[in-house]
């Protein structure tokens, strides 16, 4: 399955935007907490998991 399953926003962390943007680092940590707690890494049919995307390919 492809396409966008969900969205995270830092107003869900941060609803006052001049803190947002003090604390942007803390808060993108904690929402890439989140995802990765919501997203696991999938394994593969030997139990592995699957190869990550390149850090500079982002």
């Amino acid at each position: 399955m492809s396409g966008i399953h969900r969205v995270y926003a830092l107003t869900d962390l941060e609803p006052d935007v001049p803190r947002r943007l003090a604390q942007a680092g803390p808060l993108l940590e904690r929402l890439a907490a989140r995802m990765a707690r919501d997203f696991p890494p999938a394994l593969s049919q030997a139990g592995s998991t699957v190869a990550s995307w390149p850090l500079d390919s982002i």
